[in-house]
């Protein structure tokens, strides 16, 4: 096995990995710089790539960064290991930790800050290569449920708020034109302080919608935007990525705004939503209203003495 950085024209094979995936791909490659964004390919000797995932790399301050891309929840990593004993299974995964641990470290970053898809719940590899492993949370709705199931794992509270929502005076739907959304998300973005920039958000929504692998709904009081929520797709499964409300609106907007699409993901056959996860504890009670299951992934740290003074610096300055 090795790894070897592939571009545009050498993405995995869609019939190996979902038409989707590759959407994202290439969505992401006309978002960010090849410069930073980089994504890396595992290949047999035979040189038939088996998977892959991405960095973002960057410089700042003379510390050279090594992390999720922006925006997006976690690395990306997929892989095909075909081994039938669970021996041999176990110890493919921990080889290609050790190759992207290896790859990872011949970077030569000072800051190393990645999270892996919830799927890989295995370590011990990235461990052994000195990286800190902390534990971070998301919640997965199991969408095959029956709605009436779904209803009755909610909250009460939020059950309540599903069940005497008004519809007559908020309308609630997908949205075709994500420009519409531009002023709401500029606003919330100020006072949130987003990982991505108002322009980024934006040309995130338009490259997914480009390639047909994100959903846009909107909810509208009056003829004025209250609030909206943005999903990507791949193949059954749906992952929450970003939204913003007005500060001001019905608190029952949210939730009935999420709750259409859930809804509409049932129709769709898609079989999981990911609420995308969030160590923010406001954040966090909301989607586990939803009663869906609670889920870890990791996400795999390493520094050296001068980003540790980045890091000081940083915390003490609030910069």
């Amino acid at each position: 096995m090795y790894v070897r950085v592939i571009g545009q024209d050498a993405f995995p094979n869609a019939e190996v990995f979902s038409t989707a995936t590759v959407s994202h791909l290439k969505a992401y490659t006309n978002l960010f710089s090849s410069k930073h964004f980089k994504i890396y390919g595992l290949f047999q000797n035979d040189h038939s790539c088996f998977g892959f995932w991405y960095m973002f790399h960057y410089s700042k301050w003379g510390i050279r960064f090594c992390i999720t891309p922006p925006g997006l929840p976690d690395i990306g990593l997929q892989f095909i290991n075909a081994s039938e004993k669970n021996t041999t299974r176990i110890g493919t995964h921990k080889d290609i930790f050790e190759l992207i641990a290896n790859t990872i470290l011949q970077t030569l970053p000072d800051y190393t800050e990645l999270t892996f898809p919830t799927e890989f719940q295995d370590m011990q590899a990235l461990l052994w290569s000195k990286f800190t492993i902390t534990p971070k949370y998301t919640y997965h709705l199991n969408l095959k449920s029956e709605v009436s199931v779904l209803l009755s794992e909610m909250s009460s509270e939020l059950r309540r708020s599903i069940q005497n929502f008004n519809y007559d005076l908020v309308h609630i739907s997908q949205n075709e034109n994500v420009t519409v959304v531009k002023s709401l998300l500029a606003q919330y973005s100020k006072q949130k302080r987003l990982k991505l920039s108002t322009h980024q958000c934006m040309a995130l929504m338009e490259i997914y919608r480009q390639f047909n692998s994100g959903i846009l709904y909107t909810a509208y009081t009056h003829s004025e935007l209250v609030a909206f929520a943005f999903f990507k797709t791949d193949f059954n499964k749906a992952q929450y990525v970003f939204g913003a409300h007005a500060t001001n609106g019905n608190k029952g907007i949210v939730p009935n705004l999420f709750w259409k699409a859930i809804t509409d993901f049932k129709t769709l056959h898609f079989t999981l939503l990911d609420f995308e996860g969030s160590m923010i504890p406001e954040v966090e009670r909301f989607y586990r209203k939803f009663g869906g299951l609670k889920v870890i992934q990791f996400c795999a740290t390493r520094f050296n003495f001068k980003a540790l003074i980045y890091i000081w610096i940083k915390r003490i300055f609030r910069i």
